[in-house]
């Protein structure tokens, strides 16, 4: 009993790592850009849907690599079975 509160004496109160900013009021938003800055930018233009790249018109960095005969393989075996 007495080794008990010997601990909870020692033991420092919890202090949070992060602390989190209050909540917007709905619909209410603060920007940290300036105004001036604001009203030089033009309006972003909406893609409609599909309108995106199609894989074969990716560059050659970010197209998919050919799986081999033997990868094919293994991943019809479902593993290294």
């Amino acid at each position: 009993m007495a080794a008990t509160s010997r601990v909870l004496r020692t033991m420092k109160p919890h202090i949070p790592l992060i602390s989190f900013h209050p909540r917007q009021q709905a619909g209410k938003v603060t920007s940290s850009i300036p105004a001036a800055a604001t009203s030089k930018s033009q309006p972003a233009k909406k893609s409609e849907k599909g309108s995106g790249l199609d894989f074969l018109q990716l560059p050659s960095r970010f197209q998919r690599k050919p799986l081999s005969q033997e990868e094919m393989e293994f991943i019809e075996r479902g593993g290294p079975d």
